[in-house]
């Protein structure tokens, strides 16, 4: 996976990793024979290994939840996302540097697969999970249910860094390094769909705090309507002719 010279071999490798997200016999035959394959280097191997533990642990959750959930549905069925999506899971998945990890991005799939999330978050809580030391993520994790403004250190600034905790404000009287921070949106959905998706005691607490303000929310900015928009044009107009008129009429004691 590591040797792709030509467009030709892209696109046959590109191939290989979908047939193989779809549990195609031959596909994973041929990952598992370079696996077993003494001709490639520990090292060339790695990837191989790596791509075989994502996709064996998600044809466990497929079994689970029967044949109405797939993965290569969600990510294939569109032509021109199917290349693309096919590279950005080999890509991410062959990044983790542990086992842990390739756990954590199969709970984040299955967690796509249940409709908890979409797969533009999926992919967002595969690229937090890579670029952050599994340390710092057990640190997010044992943070979640305390409430903040959490003190800057170390672990906090490197998930600061890949948006998992944002900054609280700035506090002149206290030290550049011990700056205040929360646990942003995409912190919480990294812990709550990947980190302890198996952890009831956790799920548990998500369900119930669901709508309270220690889950923090971020609400983006929504369009007015046209109509909206008048209205707000007219009451700012209506305000200023009523201004203008006041300034224009005569009080009772500056006639004379």
């Amino acid at each position: 996976m590591d040797n792709i010279s030509t467009d030709s071999d892209l696109m046959d490798f590109i191939e290989v990793i979908v047939l193989a997200i779809g549990h195609d016999p031959m596909a994973i035959a041929k990952i598992t024979e370079i696996i077993a394959n003494n001709a490639y280097t520990a090292v060339q191997r790695i990837p191989y290994r790596q791509m075989m533990r994502y996709i064996n642990g998600m044809k466990r959750v497929e079994d689970e939840l029967g044949e109405a959930y797939k993965l290569s549905e969600k990510l294939f069925s569109n032509p021109n996302k199917r290349d693309e999506n096919a590279l950005r899971v080999y890509k991410m998945v062959t990044s983790a540097e542990t086992v842990r990890k390739i756990d954590f991005l199969v709970d984040a799939s299955r967690s796509m697969l249940l409709g908890l999330i979409d797969t533009e978050m999926m992919f967002r809580i595969f690229r937090a999970t890579i670029e952050n030391l599994p340390e710092d993520l057990d640190y997010l994790s044992g943070l979640i249910e305390k409430e903040g403004p959490f003190k800057g250190n170390i672990r906090i600034h490197a998930l600061a860094r890949t948006g998992l905790m944002i900054t609280a404000g700035i506090d002149s009287n206290s030290d550049v390094e011990e700056q205040e921070y929360h646990i942003s949106s995409l912190g919480y959905a990294v812990d709550q769909f990947a980190l302890s998706l198996n952890n009831e005691d956790r799920c548990c607490w998500y369900r119930q705090k669901a709508d309270s303000s220690k889950v923090r929310k971020f609400i983006g900015p929504i369009d007015a309507s046209d109509e909206e928009v008048r209205a707000i044009v007219d009451a700012v107009f209506e305000n200023q002719k009523q201004e203008i008129i006041d300034a224009a009429t005569p009080k009772w004691g500056e006639i004379s």
